[in-house]
C-alpha cells in the first residue's frame, strides 16, 4: 500500500512537471517564434495555453481544485492577507528601500505612483486579460500543482525551494529575448528576484493552503517593485551598503509574510 501511495505521489509530481513543460513550450513559442511581446496583450496565447495545461492536470490527476489552492475557504481573510502583503511590499520596495538607497549614495529620491486605464483601448483590455490569465496560471502551476505534489515526495520546505528555483528559471526567457544572454548579470538578477518572490509566495501558500493571497500579491505587486536591484546595486554604483539595505528589506518582507500567514492559519484553526 505504501509503495502504491508513493507511486501516486510521484505520478502527481511528474504530471505537474509535465503541465509546466507544456506551458514552458507555449511560452517559448509565443515569445521567440510568434514574437508576441511586441503585440497588444503581449504573451496572452501562452498564458491561455498554460491555463489549459493546469486544467488538464487537475482533470487528469483527479486531485480537485481545492487541493491545488483554488478554494473559497477563508476567502475574505485570504483576500485581506493579500492586500496587506501588497501594501507592505509596495511600502518597502517602492518607498523605504529607494529612499534608503538615495540616502546611502547621496542621490535624490521622489515617491510617485502612476495608474491609468482607457476603457476604449483594445490594447489595454488585452493587457488586462493577459494579467488576469497570468496570475492564476502561474500561481496554479508553480505553487498549486507543483509545490503541492512535490511536498508529498520531498517535504514542504524542499518543495517550496524547488518550485521557487524553477519559477526563477521560468523567467530566463526575458533576458534571452532582450539580448542580455543567459549567463549575464541581468539574467542572474532576474532569476534571483523572481525566485525570491516565488519563495515568499510559496511560504504564504504553504501556510494558508489557498492561492487567494499569492494571486492578489502577484497581480498587484509581483512585476512592479524590486526591479532586481539587490544584486544590481552591488555591481553598479550603490555598493555593499545599498545591497545590505535592499537585502534587509527583502528579509523583513519575507519574515512579515510568513508571520502574517501563520497567524491567519492559526486563527482559522482556533
Amino acid at each position: 500500500m505504501e509503495v502504491g501511495e508513493l507511486r501516486r505521489e510521484h505520478k502527481l509530481a511528474l504530471g505537474a512537471l509535465g503541465a509546466l513543460a507544456v506551458a514552458a513550450a507555449a511560452r517559448y513559442a509565443d515569445i521567440f517564434i510568434l514574437r508576441s511581446p511586441g503585440e497588444p496583450g503581449s504573451i496572452i496565447l501562452s498564458k491561455l495555453a498554460g491555463t489549459l495545461a493546469l486544467v488538464g492536470y487537475v482533470a487528469a490527476s483527479g486531485v480537485g481544485w481545492s487541493t491545488v489552492g483554488f478554494t473559497t475557504r477563508g476567502i475574505w481573510r485570504h483576500t485581506l492577507l493579500g492586500l496587506l502583503l501588497t501594501a507592505l511590499y509596495m511600502l518597502l520596495f517602492e518607498a523605504l528601500a529607494p529612499a534608503a538607497e538615495a540616502w546611502a549614495t547621496g542621490g535624490s529620491w521622489e515617491l510617485s505612483f502612476r495608474a491609468g486605464f482607457n476603457p476604449l483601448s483594445r490594447e489595454e483590455w488585452l493587457i488586462t486579460a493577459m494579467l488576469v490569465l497570468n496570475m492564476p496560471c502561474e500561481e496554479g502551476l508553480f505553487r498549486g500543482a507543483l509545490q503541492t505534489s512535490l511536498a508529498e515526495c520531498i517535504g514542504r520546505v524542499k518543495a517550496n525551494l524547488a518550485q521557487a528555483l524553477l519559477f526563477g528559471l521560468w523567467h530566463l526567457v526575458w533576458p534571452a529575448y532582450y539580448g542580455h544572454g543567459l549567463l549575464s548579470w541581468y539574467a542572474a538578477h532576474y532569476v534571483a528576484y523572481t525566485a525570491y518572490f516565488g519563495l515568499v509566495a510559496g511560504f504564504v501558500y504553504d501556510q494558508t493552503r489557498s492561492l487567494t493571497a499569492p494571486i492578489i500579491l502577484h497581480f498587484l505587486a509581483g512585476d512592479n517593485a524590486l526591479n532586481i536591484r539587490v544584486v544590481d546595486a552591488v555591481v553598479k554604483a550603490g555598493g555593499l551598503q545599498v545591497a545590505v539595505i535592499e537585502g534587509a528589506a527583502a528579509l523583513a518582507y519575507a519574515a512579515a509574510a510568513i508571520a502574517l500567514s501563520r497567524q491567519l492559519d492559526s486563527s482559522q484553526l482556533a
